[in-house]
């Protein structure tokens, strides 16, 4: 499944990642081809609807993780760039990635990272 509906922009994007900070962050797909990352978040102590958020970065220039961590608590930093903004997402010592698009989007089934249409 691919969600229909993505979080664009880095305030609405930071606002949904508030909601899950201290969920545990799992590396979900990264293509270095493609230079996409994706990263889900979900909580382990109790259920939750949805399930899970996640963090799809596109434009990759630098990537930095651990597999997974728990406590959450990724900010992002927007820069401008030479062809536009830029943006730095991190989490501590876990998580580093310098990209050109950063998008969110809940859902309750594991996304799959077949063939994606573009976030509208």
């Amino acid at each position: 499944m691919w969600p229909s509906e993505w979080i664009r922009g880095r305030e609405a994007a930071i606002k949904e990642l508030e909601r899950w900070s201290g969920a545990r962050a799992q590396v979900w797909s990264y293509k270095v081809s493609h230079s996409q990352f994706l990263v889900r978040l979900h909580r382990v102590e109790k259920s939750t609807t949805p399930l899970s958020l996640y963090l799809y970065m596109k434009c990759c220039h630098r990537v930095a993780f651990s597999d997974y961590w728990d406590n959450a608590a990724i900010q992002i930093e927007e820069r401008p760039g030479k062809y536009g903004p830029e943006f730095f997402v991190s989490d501590g010592e876990h998580l580093f990635v310098h990209c050109g698009a950063v998008f969110a989007a809940e859902a309750d089934e594991f996304v799959s990272t077949g063939f994606q249409p573009f976030p509208q």
